[in-house]
């Protein structure tokens, strides 16, 4: 009677396994119900001033798209790489169109735009 009880456990331990597989591979990205909620820190980069800001709100406001340029050095060959969009909030502090996701120094305490208008990885103004 012990082999057949082994061969039940072996079933349904396959079944179990293909069961989860199946659940963990169906492609569909479970995306938190929360998520619009999250906050990040923008800068202004007119005025100067930071604050956070939920991404559910931030999708509400008018947006504003900037080309930024390639970087120096690609702009004469024939391959050109294309120029990226640099994403603006209006700023609800001063109104102006310039408000961006920011950064924190944790060394200076200070914040500053997550990306530069060049497309650079921003830096701590302090640090350089």
């Amino acid at each position: 009677m012990g082999g057949k009880g082994v061969k039940i456990a072996i079933i349904v331990v396959a079944l179990l396994a293909a069961g989860s597989i199946l659940y963990f591979s169906s492609g569909e990205e479970k995306i938190p119900k929360d998520a619009g909620s999250q906050m990040i820190t923008v800068i202004c980069e007119s005025c100067g001033e930071h604050y956070e800001d939920s991404l559910e709100h931030l999708a509400t406001i008018e947006v504003r798209s900037a080309p930024t340029p390639p970087p120096e050095g690609e702009g004469g060959g024939r391959i050109r790489r294309a120029a990226r969009v640099r994403i603006s909030y209006t700023c609800e502090k001063c109104g102006q169109p310039t408000a961006v996701p920011a950064l924190k120094c944790d060394i200076h305490n200070k914040y500053y735009p997550a990306e530069t208008r060049d497309g650079e990885r921003g830096k701590c103004p302090d640090c350089g």
